[in-house]
């Protein structure tokens, strides 16, 4: 399908979703926030896709956070209104979508932006990029579910500190932090990236979305009730067949290698 402000390419069996509105920095619209619902929900129903990387076009923004013409428009009652409430269903949708979405940050990723790449199931970023939520120097605060999943990202305190001192921070703060799990050249952002996706888009299926549930569900429950939960999934993985059927074929390759002294290796335990 063809969109307005997006670019969709297949690279391999990731699909590769680049924000294209670079004179604008690649600014959350209205239509693009449309189309990403689009594109993600059609990625999503097709079995040739694996994986999705999300980037910016151009080389200076991911998306540099929300459309300030549409925001000098935004009223109380609008806000209230069911067109507001897309901007919260966008990251809700991709934080739970049944395939994994990789944020390859290649500039500015500030607000808006930020927020999105915040619902995707990991982010890596380019040495170059900026991270921040300037909302509260507009008069506002982060209204996609910012101040949720940034507090659940990198804790309280830098929560707070983005938020409240309304200034970006560069990549490699980011990463220290733990807001990005890894940092490329510019030049190599991009394959590192579908090379993630790819790898986590080829874990087997039900293990891949009850691990995720099981993890962004921790910050929610208390210990007991998390540890319950992860033990009710993991019954869930063994009701498809397929870990009995890995574990069968791991058995059989471990069997036909030998440790040095010439002894049959012993099977190794490979899950909890």
């Amino acid at each position: 399908m063809n969109y307005e402000d997006l670019n969709c390419t297949m690279n391999g069996s990731v699909l590769v979703i680049e924000l294209n509105r670079p004179a604008k920095r690649n600014a959350m619209r209205l239509s693009l926030r449309e189309e990403l619902i689009d594109a993600l929900t059609t990625a999503e129903q097709n079995d040739d896709v694996t994986g999705i990387v999300v980037t910016g076009a151009g080389d200076k923004a991911f998306s540099a956070g929300a459309d300030l013409s549409e925001l000098q428009q935004r009223t109380v009652e609008s806000e209230m209104s069911r067109t507001a409430e897309l901007r919260r269903r966008l990251p809700a949708l991709t934080e739970t979508l049944a395939k994994p979405v990789v944020a390859a940050v290649n500039g500015a990723c500030l607000g808006a932006g930020l927020e999105f790449a915040l619902a995707c199931t990991v982010r890596v970023a380019s040495t170059t990029a900026k991270f921040g939520m300037p909302e509260v120097l507009l008069g506002v605060i982060p209204g996609s579910g910012g101040t949720q999943r940034l507090t659940r990202t990198v804790g309280l305190g830098w929560s707070l500190h983005l938020t409240l001192e309304g200034k970006p921070i560069d990549a490699q703060q980011a990463y220290r932090i733990g807001l990005v799990t890894g940092l490329s050249a510019p030049e190599d952002l991009l394959s590192d990236a579908v090379a993630l996706a790819e790898t986590m888009g080829g874990q087997p299926r039900m293990a891949f979305l009850t691990a995720r549930d099981a993890i962004n569900r921790s910050l929610d429950l208390d210990l007991n009730a998390g540890i319950d939960l992860e033990r009710k999934l993991f019954a869930l993985c063994l009701s498809t067949g397929e870990p009995q059927q890995l574990a069968a074929a791991m058995l059989e390759r471990l069997s036909t290698k030998t440790t040095g002294n010439g002894n049959t290796a012993d099977p190794v335990l490979q899950s909890g």
